[in-house]
């Protein structure tokens, strides 16, 4: 089986395929969306200071030289 891009690119009932999304379906997914991207940037947040917190470990234990670092 193709993928869905794939299939949706050669199908030849194209407004079939579409995805429409209600109003009543953009107040339901507006919060799950919102939600998603705050857990998300929290991800992000918590890899970047672990990506710190091993940097400044490396450098204090002379495995990486502080001016090639990047912070």
């Amino acid at each position: 089986m193709r993928p869905p891009s794939d299939q949706t690119r050669t199908s030849k009932n194209k407004l079939a395929d579409a995805y429409l999304l209600t109003p009543e379906g953009i107040d339901t997914k507006a919060p799950i969306t919102a939600h998603f991207s705050q857990r998300k940037r929290a991800d992000d947040d918590a890899l970047e200071a672990e990506l710190e917190q091993l940097t400044a470990e490396a450098q204090a234990e002379g495995l990486l030289d502080p001016a090639t670092a990047n912070p």
